[in-house]
């Protein structure tokens, strides 16, 4: 598997998880806004939960963009990886 197309799908899958935690951020600050609104049914969502779960992909995506980055340009040799070389 070529380094370059490694990198470039698990780029796109940083973002994507950082976009996804930004928005589950949103959720967690807007519910609790609403904390002071009359009843919450029981389906609502739970604001600590939420927070977080963004928290953790928030932590989690850059740590594995560095991961499969230090793969791609080789400074991790692995079997099967063409790394990156300029």
């Amino acid at each position: 598997m070529s380094g370059a197309l490694l990198f470039g799908v698990f780029s796109a899958i940083a973002v994507v998880d950082l976009l996804i935690a930004l928005r589950f951020a949103a959720l967690a600050n807007r519910a609790e806004s609403e904390m002071g609104a009359p009843s919450r049914p029981a389906t609502a969502t739970n604001p600590e939960a939420l927070r977080r779960v963004a928290n953790l992909l928030m932590f989690a995506a850059p740590l594995m963009w560095l991961l499969v980055a230090a793969l791609s340009f080789g400074l991790i040799p692995v079997d099967g990886i063409i790394p990156i070389k300029f």
